[in-house]
This record gives structure tokens, sequence and C-alpha cells, in this order.
């Protein structure tokens, strides 16, 4: 599932945040980073660890579009400005 979510990225750009096919807006967080990072700090092989890093570090700090939620992370210069993301700036998750 690893390598499946980092061909994702190699096709696309992105991790996915939901294991279906294309980009989709059906989760509030990444599942993918979560399931990659345990694998690198349990020295778990079967993938390219340099491409993982590259996923994982793009998808932690690359803003998406304004209206985009199914890629990067969504509201994350209201978090890097304010230290937060306000609830009154139309993202649900920040409740």
């Amino acid at each position: 599932i690893i390598q499946g979510w980092l061909n994702a990225y190699l096709a696309g750009g992105w991790l996915p945040k939901w294991a279906s096919p294309g980009y989709r807006d059906s989760m509030v967080g990444t599942f993918a980073d979560v399931v990659i990072s345990d694998a690198i700090i349990k020295n778990i092989s079967g993938f390219d660890r340099s491409i993982a890093w590259q996923a994982l570090r793009k998808d932690a700090f690359e803003h998406s579009g304004p209206k985009d939620t199914s890629r990067g992370k969504f509201g994350l210069k209201h978090y890097e400005d304010k230290g937060y993301i306000p609830v009154d700036v139309g993202i649900n998750e920040a409740c």
C-alpha cells in the first residue's frame, strides 16, 4: 500500500488523502502521512525512502488551492500566519 501511495504521488504530485482513484476530498486528515511515517520509523522495507520523504514534505508544507481540500494542507496559510486555524474562515476541521 505504501508503494501505491508513492506511485500516486509520482503520477499526480500529491499523496492521496483517501485510498481511491484520483484525489478525493473525503477525509479531513492525511492517512498516508501517518502510515508512511510509521513504516519509516519501524524500518519497513519495500519502498523508496527518498521519494517517501519528498512526498511527506510536500504534503506537509505546501498549500493547496484556495478551495481545494483534496491536496496538501488546506488552511496551512492561516496556521503559518496565526499559529491556529480560526473557526470563522470556513474550514470545518478547525472546530
